[in-house]
């Protein structure tokens, strides 16, 4: 019984998720009758769980965003705004900070943020304000997260399609080794009784 209930809730859940997914009215215990004009609702369905790839123009279109904002980075920011102005040199930047060099480049390049402690150190040798720095990298961190949220947005149908695929060819696959293992079960059996 509770077997039942709890496959009932799953199926629903499933059904849920692709509703969600693929914006289609739920149905009430009826099934739409095919369209003679085009495919049935079950094969726009199905065709519509085949495309659990996101197209390649819309996956440029996200990355090319994302390097866009990779220009914000205080790093880069940083770089320009402060040391080209007075002919700081990255050697002098890790120097005067205390950090090494690989450090100092990789903020400078963008693939290191900014903590409040490199802030306060170029703030205490350079006298550039600390909370400019803080706040550039606030900025930079909120740009990533919107954008992330953004692309799992747009990026959810696909999952989900990707999802349900996975989760078809698993319980096929299942339902062939339980029919394996009755066999071999079923065998056995028979050949204690004999």
């Amino acid at each position: 019984m509770k077997s039942e209930k709890r496959q009932g809730t799953f199926e629903q859940y499933w059904a849920a998720l692709e509703r969600a997914a693929f914006k289609r009215a739920p149905t009430k215990g009826k099934v739409a009758k095919p369209n003679k004009l085009g495919p049935s609702s079950k094969e726009r369905r199905s065709s519509a769980l085949m495309e659990t790839k996101m197209p390649e123009a819309k996956v440029k279109q996200w990355l090319n965003r994302f390097s866009w904002l990779e220009q914000f980075h205080p790093g880069p920011l940083m770089a320009e705004t402060y040391m080209t102005p007075g002919q700081i040199t990255p050697e002098r930047l890790a120097n005067e900070t205390g950090r090494s060099l690989e450090e100092t480049k990789e903020i400078l390049d963008g693939r290191r943020d900014v903590t409040a402690e490199i802030a306060e150190s170029i703030k205490r040798r350079f006298g550039w304000p600390a909370k400019r720095l803080l706040d550039w990298q606030r900025d930079y961190d909120e740009a990533v997260v919107r954008w992330y949220r953004e692309f799992m947005a747009d990026a959810a149908p696909y999952l989900v399609a990707q999802r349900c695929s996975e989760f078809k060819k698993t319980r096929k696959m299942l339902k062939k080794e339980v029919a394996r293992f009755k066999k071999l079960a079923l065998a056995r059996l028979r050949s204690r009784a004999s």
